[in-house]
């Protein structure tokens, strides 16, 4: 098995933090006011790398610059339709209460729809980081992501739209993602802390993927 590899499953978690740095983390979020109970968690993907102006629900408007590639989770707290605003085009968004979901921004007949994908996580292990793989490139019907440069899958046969989790220990490693023979660009995954989650976005096309990855956020929350 490739020394990365056992890293990534078998590393003691915690190494990249000092213990007081963690426990004043901890502490932080022990106090910090908690959205209530039913609350929702919506983020918009950016998927040409255009600046977008985007408002999720009755939240404040927010823009995303060309090198974002997702917005941070806003805290939605009605249940039902979320209306999305996306450069001035809107559209109603159901989403059950107390999930997180990623939506995906599409035009059908000159309307703005949106697919969307469910990210909750609910067992995830305190001493681990969260990684998730999205195939969002066009004709491509399953994608993978794998640590370079031993080519092991981390992430197979990922359908076109669909999106995968897995927890992992909080170590660095280098990544790129394919679909079929073509490869994407190296991302460099930085040593995250346990309880992070880290996206990777595979965009383009089936010929000539990109891999976009970003650090997952929520929004503080406002009483």
């Amino acid at each position: 098995m490739n020394h990365i590899w056992k890293r990534l499953l078998y590393v003691v978690a915690g190494m990249t933090a000092t213990p007081w740095v963690m426990a004043e983390g901890a502490l932080a979020q022990l106090y910090a006011a908690k959205p209530p109970a039913g609350s929702s968690f919506v983020r918009v993907v950016n998927m040409d790398s255009s600046v977008l102006q985007i408002r999720i629900a009755s939240g404040a408007p927010n823009k995303l610059e060309r090198h974002q590639i997702v917005s941070d989770y806003a805290i939605v707290r009605k249940s039902g339709d979320v209306n999305v605003t996306l450069n001035g085009q809107s559209a109603n968004v159901p989403v059950k209460p107390g999930t997180y979901v990623t939506l995906v921004p599409k035009q059908r007949e000159g309307r703005l729809i949106f697919d969307v994908l469910d990210d909750t996580h609910d067992r995830q292990d305190g001493l681990k980081a969260t990684l998730h793989f999205y195939n969002l490139a066009s004709a491509c019907p399953v994608g993978r992501l794998e640590i370079v440069p031993s080519a092991t899958a981390l992430f197979k046969e990922v359908k076109q739209g669909n999106a995968i989790k897995r927890d992992v220990n909080p170590v660095s490693a280098k990544l790129n993602a394919g679909c079929d023979e073509a490869m994407s660009n190296v991302v460099e995954l930085p040593e995250l802390r346990p309880g992070d989650h880290y996206s990777f976005f595979m965009l383009g096309t089936n010929k000539k993927p990109v891999l976009h990855g970003q650090i997952s956020r929520t929004e503080a929350f406002k009483k």
